[in-house]
């Protein structure tokens, strides 16, 4: 009976184990935050095992480009936050490591915006970073509770500065997750506030608006003018 027990004991294990190590999975999410057009640049890096990506990377109904985004626009809706939207989306496979990316572009009012300020030239930005609390579950062969694995205080990632560029880094080894948000390379006065970071950088003027204040069209318009009456003068 003990026998049985035991060999009972240790087949659940077995099992278990088998079930773990066919699903393990980790990943690493990277958003990069571009002034120029008001957008997050998100990539997620999912690292399976060989069984769990065969059936992903071949069946395009369980996992494609539009799977991560639309979880994350969905369960943003449903926190209230309506100004969510995401583009450039793409999904990519790399057999020698198992890993599948998954590349987007997220923006809306309520991921990111900005105010001007243009007597003193700078452009100061707030970026929420709740989107990122969501639950993934691809037909259970990739689930990731991201509300509890990122649920570290933003305040207490680690603040790192490389190359002159400024992010904000957390890890969750025993989740196998990892998330980082990096800024861009001219931001300063820097904070994290809650779920928030803010920064400021130098103010783009619009290449319509320098031109308009531009001398170079108001010599334009002299030289144009200049040429009429000479057209003018000589057609008379």
């Amino acid at each position: 009976m003990a026998k049985h027990a035991v060999a009972l004991l240790l087949a659940i294990v077995l099992t278990n184990l088998f079930i773990a190590s066919a699903y393990a999975s980790a990943v690493t999410i990277e958003a990069n935050i571009t002034n120029t057009n008001q957008r997050l640049s998100v990539t997620y890096v999912f690292v399976v095992s060989n069984t769990t990506y065969s059936i992903l990377k071949n069946n395009s109904t369980i996992l494609n480009g539009t799977t991560v985004p639309r979880v994350i626009q969905t369960n943003f809706i449903k926190q209230g936050h309506t100004g969510i939207t995401f583009s450039n989306q793409a999904i990519s496979y790399n057999d020698s490591g198992y890993s599948i990316n998954s590349t987007f572009q997220l923006f809306g009012k309520d991921v990111i915006s900005s105010t001007t300020d243009r007597s003193t030239g700078i452009q100061s930005y707030q970026v929420s970073t709740t989107w990122r609390e969501f639950s993934l579950n691809v037909s259970g062969k990739l689930f990731f509770n991201f509300t509890k694995n990122l649920e570290t205080p933003l305040t207490e990632w680690t603040n790192n500065t490389t190359n002159g560029i400024q992010s904000f880094v957390f890890s969750n080894s025993t989740a196998g997750v990892s998330c980082s948000f990096e800024l861009p390379s001219s931001a300063t006065n820097v904070a994290r506030t809650g779920t928030s970071i803010s920064f400021d950088v130098p103010y783009q003027i619009p290449f319509g608006d320098r031109l308009i204040n531009s001398p170079v069209l108001v010599l334009i318009a002299l030289a144009v003018a200049g040429l009429i009456i000479f057209v003018y003068r000589k057609t008379r």
